[in-house]
């Protein structure tokens, strides 16, 4: 996760699947957290991480947090 904020910041360059993949690992590990907090630190879009968040769902995910946790902390 850092890693990819790491490159997006300085420029190097990340594939548009590179950062999908960062993006889909983030959402695993942080369901809570804001579509534009994952889209900051990976570099897409929010629109791309709600996408990617709709795709990921299924049957057998455990139900979704109501609250999502933003950039600035606030639920």
């Amino acid at each position: 996760m850092v890693v990819v904020q790491a490159n997006v910041m300085h420029g190097l360059p990340v594939s548009q699947p590179d950062r999908a993949a960062a993006a889909e690992r983030i959402i695993s590990c942080h369901p809570q957290w804001a579509d534009r907090a994952i889209a900051a630190t990976t570099g897409l879009s929010d629109k791309t991480i709600w996408r990617i968040r709709a795709g990921s769902r299924s049957t057998a995910d455990p139900p979704q947090a109501d609250a999502q946790l933003a950039r600035d902390g606030r639920l």
